[in-house]
């Protein structure tokens, strides 16, 4: 009697713990997933099927981690997933819509969704490992107390000084290519109309905020806002001064009512 009883309680442990197994998954993968929804579900969407809210205003379109119409995802090695989410499309040559995310999340954060990618599709690839050596936590960088927006002395054909007014219209030009090409900012910010819907419209980013926040929030958003979506992209001084010069200039009108808007009619 005593012996069944023992054998029934071994049986139900058994049970349990592949039951649980079950359920819990992966812990590294279930960690992933929590990243995933916060960081990534607004273009990939929440199945990873490339459906995100924020997909229809992407060309190319997000990819879909699921493989549902090619196999792609299931080609590529652990490695090779690690790396396109640490430095991001431009990073690995592909998009520049794709973010990097190598200066916002840990290596072990990274390997953790690395594990969830692989729970979206089939694969016959080894078990995602965490590495013994990576690192747990977040980078960090300096937040910048003061930031200084003088432009560096130009000298024209004539030997002369130009103006800093032309060179800062020079570099608000320089600042909107990088804006739209180079670091895919308009995957997620609006203008005029155009671009994503991830952070906000930046159609009225010239009225509404000041350059030495603009130039801040760019160099390091995670400084003042530790679980941001926006990428730390670890701009260059010169390209984070041509951003700002060319957010500046964007001083659209409000758009509809003043009732609409919230303010006062």
């Amino acid at each position: 009697m005593k012996k069944g009883i023992i054998f029934g309680v071994i049986g139900l442990v058994v049970i349990g713990v592949l039951v649980g197994g079950l359920f819990l998954g992966n812990p590294l993968a279930k960690e992933g997933k929590k990243l995933y929804s916060h960081y990534c579900t607004h273009c990939h969407g929440m199945k990873g099927d490339g459906n995100g809210f924020n997909a229809v205003n992407l060309d190319p379109k997000p990819r879909d981690h699921t493989d549902g119409n090619e196999a792609y995802m299931a080609s590529r090695t652990n490695e090779e997933l690690f790396e396109a989410i640490a430095k991001g499309g431009a990073g690995i040559s592909k998009s520049p819509f794709m973010p990097p995310f190598g200066a916002v999340l840990s290596e072990k954060e990274i390997w953790s969704l690395v594990a969830h990618l692989r729970t979206l599709h089939k694969n016959k690839m080894p078990d995602v490992v965490l590495p013994a050596d990576a690192k747990s936590d977040r980078p960090k960088f300096p937040r910048l107390l003061k930031v200084s927006l003088d432009v560096p002395e130009e000298i024209g054909d004539d030997g002369q000084p130009v103006a800093s007014e032309e060179v800062k219209g020079r570099m608000a030009r320089i600042g909107k290519r990088l804006f739209e090409e180079k670091y895919g900012c308009s995957s997620c910010h609006s203008v005029d109309g155009t671009g994503g819907t991830v952070g906000p419209s930046l159609s009225r980013a010239g009225l509404r905020l000041r350059q030495d926040y603009i130039y801040k929030w760019i160099k390091n958003p995670q400084a003042i806002k530790p679980e941001t979506k926006m990428p730390n992209f670890q701009l260059r001084d010169r390209d984070a001064l041509a951003i700002t010069f060319y957010l500046g200039t964007l001083q659209a009108a409000p758009e509809g009512p003043p009732e609409e808007r919230g303010g006062r009619p």
